[in-house]
């Protein structure tokens, strides 16, 4: 019966024109985000997911032009503030974790089709201080496929047992990794002998702050997305809020803002009704972002966006699979996440 349904009404939406479809769906606002566009074999995280080419990236700017407004930060946080109606098919492009080709590649495009963008910063990254953990793991299974007759896999093997993991295949295993095992990680680069700090060194990866306001200059807006980019759902509520309003203020009082916007990083899953009431007493927040799809939320001020990588689809199918989705959770009635 599922398996009915879903086909049921996939099939329907792929003989429904776009624009009829945008009308009864009824998502005042749309929001996608995206880590990276590039041409090139970017290891940090070729080994996560795949992320848009150029050509790509302009195929959906070029559907989004066509079917949307594209609106900015500011036209958001006008509606929120001070209910100034968003215009039909409003649409808020975004972009998480602060790489370098944010700078160097998407602000370029955008500039050149005139496109308003909001970027998310980790603060942990910002200036190439450190490497998200994610991005260690792309680096270890890069290099450990590169090196496969130069590692000894039974000492890779006894590396995670010392840390209570058991072996089975180094690609699996190091893909498995979390945050709580930054020490793991850390030891596994220095026994094969890959060195973080001269990669940061090296490459710089991450945008820095010349590069931020060189961005917010030229009229891009800015947010946070955590101090470390850690799953909350696996961090204490304490530990949510703190990561969530200080990661705000580092970005508004380094760039002076007078908006405070926040991303989670991964998604919002785990987080309860009473973190949201804290961080809207804090004073420093405006509005927020999840990255489950189009659900609606009990949370008024946390809006949901959905993920355009790790996938062939064009935009328009992308957009679709989300509607779809949206339109079986109100079949169910669970298209509204309620908060504990």
């Amino acid at each position: 019966m599922k398996n009915l349904i879903h086909n049921t009404i996939e099939t329907s939406l792929s003989f429904i024109r776009f624009p009829f479809l945008q009308k009864i769906s009824k998502i005042e606002l749309t929001i996608p985000f995206y880590h990276i566009v590039s041409d090139n074999r970017n290891e940090l995280i070729a080994n996560l997911y795949r992320y848009r080419t150029v050509n790509e990236f302009k195929r959906d700017l070029d559907f989004f032009q066509k079917h949307y407004n594209i609106i900015t930060l500011a036209d958001l946080l006008k509606n929120k503030k001070e209910q100034k109606k968003l215009p039909q098919n409003a649409l808020l492009l975004t972009f998480d974790d602060g790489m370098k080709e944010m700078y160097e590649i998407v602000a370029p495009i955008l500039q050149q089709k005139g496109i308003p963008a909001t970027f998310f910063l980790t603060t942990d990254f910002l200036n190439n201080k450190t490497l998200f953990f994610r991005n260690k793991v792309s680096l270890l299974i890069e290099f450990c496929c590169q090196n496969t007759k130069n590692i000894n896999f039974q000492e890779i093997k006894k590396l995670f047992e010392k840390y209570g993991i058991s072996f089975f295949e180094i690609e699996q295993n190091l893909r498995s990794l979390k945050f709580e095992h930054t020490p793991l990680i850390d030891e596994l680069a220095n026994y094969i002998g890959l060195n973080f700090s001269e990669y940061l060194e090296k490459n710089k990866p991450y945008l820095e702050d010349n590069q931020v306001i060189e961005l917010i200059d030229k009229g891009f807006s800015i947010g946070a997305h955590s101090i470390n980019h850690q799953l909350y759902k696996e961090v204490s509520k304490t530990e949510q809020i703190r990561q969530t309003i200080e990661s705000v203020n580092i970005i508004r009082n380094k760039y002076k803002l007078n908006y405070g916007v926040f991303a989670f990083p991964f998604s919002d899953i785990g987080v309860s009704a009473n973190f949201f009431d804290e961080i809207s007493k804090s004073g420093f927040i405006d509005v927020v972002f999840s990255a489950d799809g189009f659900y609606s939320d009990e949370c008024k001020f946390n809006y949901h966006r959905f993920w355009m990588e790790n996938t062939t689809q064009s935009a328009k199918q992308i957009v679709l699979k989300n509607m779809k989705e949206k339109f079986i959770r109100q079949m169910k009635g669970t298209n509204c996440i309620a908060r504990k």
